[in-house]
């Protein structure tokens, strides 16, 4: 089973290649593997406590399309990892405006 803060993201890439993506995304703090899943599907793994979307977005810049449906898909997956980093850094607290146990 696969760690909660390990998140996989399947990317559609049509000019990229595996020399060009292990030269640029390996140097950023928390990528942990990339793999060619078909000609132009990638299978992107990365700890979210550490990397968030955009990071790789930003790392992936002359690969991905200038599209809205690409900006509106970065921005999702920028705000779902953020999301998650969030709830992992979360102390447990009250819930239901009940105090805490002691």
């Amino acid at each position: 089973m696969d760690e909660v803060w390990i998140k996989k993201r399947h990317l559609h890439l049509k000019s990229a290649n595996h020399q060009q993506l292990g030269q640029l995304l390996p140097f950023l703090p928390g990528f942990l593997a990339v793999s060619q899943q078909d000609a132009n599907n990638w299978l992107i793994e990365y700890d979210v406590r550490t990397l968030q979307f955009g990071e790789i977005a930003n790392a992936l810049k002359p690969f991905i399309p200038a599209t809205w449906m690409w900006r509106w898909r970065i921005s999702l997956y920028q705000y779902q990892d953020e999301n998650n980093r969030d709830a992992l850094k979360h102390k447990d607290n009250a819930c239901c405006n009940r105090p805490p146990r002691h």
